[in-house]
């Protein structure tokens, strides 16, 4: 029953390791970071039960608590344990030398995360509700690691020009990117007790663009991957105003 649990992460892992720039990852390498991804449940479940506390005397079928509970509770929770893991285990690395690097121990980090919580969801679920998770939350993980991998490579091309302003504002936008899909994600699908026809449809409309969204932004990802390091061709991500800014500063 557990193997059926971490299936769908399995998958998506095979995926990502066969792209081109995974294979030039250390395999040990990306095995720490997915089971450091996957110790992040507990602190997930530990701040869970800490907002419960807090705001669980609301209506729990209020949209007031569906919005603190997802975005606050869940999301904002989940992925700044992703995003600490991400931070503190590689952005010092000597293997983060690539752009989609970013974007894989990204991945691989949430998909420690929601392979672990799978195998909870599929103990205390039904069925239907497995089956759900499996097509779409674990995917919706790794999607929400790649815009997160995305702007952290971002972040790591501008510290090594120097540029702190763009560093702070790019892994701003690593966190909270994230957090705004994952905290709609769960919100919609909440709602769905609500209004089950209409919120059902909304969620799966947000889900396959999420994943059809996240699928062509890997595609890109790994075709105009960059090297981090200075004196190259600038990276594809950058503007006219940053790339004039950079190119005065080689």
């Amino acid at each position: 029953m557990c193997l059926i649990g971490v299936l769908p992460s399995l998958v998506i892992l095979v995926l990502i390791w066969r792209s081109n720039v995974g294979k030039r990852e250390p395999a040990r390498f990306l095995r720490k970071l997915f089971l450091y991804g996957a110790l992040t449940v507990i602190s997930a479940f530990i701040l869970g039960e800490m907002g419960e506390n807090i705001y669980g005397s609301l209506d729990k079928n209020s949209i007031l608590f569906f919005l603190i509970d997802n975005f606050i509770g869940v999301a904002m929770v989940e992925e700044g344990g992703k995003f600490f893991v991400l931070k503190k285990f590689t952005w010092k690395s000597s293997n983060f030398n690539y752009t989609y690097s970013a974007v894989l121990y990204a991945v691989i980090i949430s998909l420690g995360f929601a392979t672990i919580e799978n195998v909870f969801y599929m103990i205390d679920s039904d069925l239907f509700a497995f089956i759900i998770r499996a097509v779409f939350s674990v995917p919706g993980h790794a999607i929400f690691g790649v815009f997160m991998g995305e702007y952290y490579a971002k972040a790591k091309v501008a510290e090594t020009y120097g540029d702190k302003k763009h560093v702070r504002q790019y892994l701003t936008m690593a966190y909270l990117v994230p957090v705004l899909l994952h905290g709609l994600d769960d919100f919609l699908l909440d709602c769905v007790h609500i209004n089950t026809w209409l919120f059902l449809f909304i969620y799966l409309v947000f889900e396959i663009t999420v994943i059809v969204v996240g699928i062509k932004t890997i595609k890109r990802l790994v075709r105009e991957d960059t090297a981090i390091y200075r004196n190259i061709q600038l990276p594809w991500f950058l503007n006219k105003r940053e790339i004039a800014y950079y190119s005065s500063s080689r």
